[in-house]
């Protein structure tokens, strides 16, 4: 069951990652061809790419989660003996955790401070910004864990 939920979680995520690179790519695709073959600047262009990356780079992040493919010493980890290799990996978790309820935490305390706030160019409020940062370490939470039963 745990599995289920993990892969349908996984194959979202990934296509969320997909479809905003894809965003970004075509966003400015088309600033570039209208500033300097039509002398015209989308002064919208920027703002949605720049939105659009932050996103994609959380939801990347949750993927790297899931696939265990964040940076890590293994050269040391897989030198030590297996006991202690576990004992490195717990506290490993322990702390990546404590991380992740920390960021999500003030992602929401961000998220609060800055309603009424729109942006400049797309005219959005700027909390749809900073909801990437609450949510994908939610996210990257609950992959964590959902890894730690494999």
């Amino acid at each position: 069951m745990i599995k289920k939920i993990k892969d349908y979680l996984v194959k979202i995520e990934k296509i969320i990652t997909s479809l905003l690179l894809l965003m970004v790519i075509v966003d400015v695709f088309i600033s570039v061809c209208s500033r300097y073959l039509f002398h015209f600047p989308l002064f919208w262009a920027d703002e949605l790419a720049r939105m659009s990356f932050i996103w994609m780079i959380m939801f990347g992040s949750v993927v790297g989660v899931e696939e265990n493919t964040h940076f890590r010493m293994d050269y040391f980890y897989n030198k030590l003996p297996k006991r202690a290799a576990k004992i490195v990996f717990a506290i490993s978790l322990f702390f990546i955790s404590a991380f992740l309820i920390v960021l999500c935490w003030q992602g929401i305390v961000l998220c609060q401070n800055i309603v009424g706030v729109k942006s400049a160019g797309l005219g959005i409020p700027m909390y749809i910004f900073y909801l990437a940062i609450p949510i994908g370490a939610f996210l990257m939470l609950i992959q964590l864990f959902l890894s730690v039963n494999k």
